[in-house]
């Protein structure tokens, strides 16, 4: 048993930004990809597009959000929360060859997510040898 929790991959094509009618969903200039809210129209394309589940549609307001990778907080020089407020230090953020040259054995799938190829997902996981057995059948809950 493992845990996998995944939040926007910020995709080198992202499923998302490629079905977003209306340009709410883009890849900004440093590679993550962001939802710009007064484009939205609520259509939910880029929820259905996602094959990681990361757009969220909020129905309060009618639009669809996801991860910014805390931009704001970044443009101050500090890291996304989800880094500082991890208690075991088990998240990074960077840029991809950095992260890729500090941890040579991750991976950027599982058997139970959807293949790299897809997507192109910026994300790297130090999974188990368990976790990456062809023949594993992961039980949701």
């Amino acid at each position: 048993m493992f845990h996998l929790n995944l939040s926007c991959n910020h995709c080198e094509s992202p499923a998302c930004v490629a079905n977003c009618p209306t340009g709410a969903m883009y890849k900004d200039d440093d590679g993550t990809v962001q939802h710009d809210d007064e484009a939205c129209i609520g259509c939910q394309t880029c929820v259905n597009s996602c094959p990681y589940g990361a757009p969220q549609f909020i129905e309060e307001d009618k639009i669809v959000q996801k991860c910014d990778t805390c931009r704001a907080l970044r443009e101050a020089g500090h890291a996304p929360v989800c880094v500082e407020a991890c208690p075991m230090r088990a998240i990074e953020f960077g840029e991809m060859d950095d992260l890729r040259a500090a941890h040579p054995d991750a991976v950027s799938e599982l058997p139970c997510t959807e293949p790299a190829a897809t997507t192109t997902p910026n994300i790297l996981i130090g999974a188990s040898r368990g976790a990456l057995l062809e023949d594993f059948n992961p039980v949701v809950l």
